[in-house]
């Protein structure tokens, strides 16, 4: 089972649709966050079509008009949405053995509405007891040894580094293979069997 996500920074030019598409073969992805997609949902449907033909997928445009989340998945898996905000999609993923929670996350820049997804984060994993994926783009550092340039300060950090904590979360590592450089987003809740083929952001 193949899960990541990638903030795409767009998707209306052709190559970024095309760099799409080849990315799903080549990896073998199942399950695909695309966050920051930059595209109305006018133009959705038939992008999706271009570049994940025949693939389930919900998007978050009730939520926001700019629809920033996609989450894609192949036929042969089963997801079932529980929940779509404008900063994470949250849902139920299967395929054969495997089976965990997943919440796509693309948090807004701002602090005060970073916060909002915090307690919302941490409101929903009160009563988890299932492996949890999170993953996506966090806009936020856990600490300041996760970014290159600017420092960061420990007001900056807190509110992330408080909901990891409280839900027990745990990093993990991206595969090198796919690296961009970048700040590490993903965050598990209890150990996955299933290998995770990477995180772009």
């Amino acid at each position: 089972m193949n899960i990541c996500t990638w903030n795409i920074k767009g998707l209306n030019k052709p190559f970024k649709q095309k760099e799409l598409k080849i990315f799903l073969s080549k990896y073998k992805i199942d399950v695909i966050g695309c966050v920051e997609t930059r595209l109305k949902e006018r133009k959705a449907g038939r992008i999706i079509q271009k570049v994940a033909k025949d693939w389930n997928v919900c998007c978050n445009y009730k939520d926001h008009p700019n629809g920033r989340i996609w989450l894609m998945w192949r036929n042969n898996v089963n997801i079932q949405i529980i929940e779509t905000t404008y900063q994470y999609i949250h849902c139920k993923v299967r395929k054969d053995s495997f089976k965990s929670l997943l919440t796509v996350v693309y948090a807004r820049n701002n602090v005060t509405l970073r916060h909002q997804l915090w307690n919302q984060l941490a409101q929903a994993g009160t009563n988890v007891q299932d492996t949890w994926l999170l993953s996506g783009d966090f806009n936020n550092v856990l600490t300041s040894e996760d970014i290159i340039g600017a420092p960061v300060t420990q007001s900056e950090t807190q509110g992330f580094q408080n909901l990891v904590n409280v839900l027990q979360l745990t990093p993990l590592k991206r595969k090198r293979n796919l690296d961009r450089n970048g700040k590490m987003e993903s965050y598990r809740r209890t150990s996955i069997t299933a290998e995770v083929k990477g995180h772009l952001d």
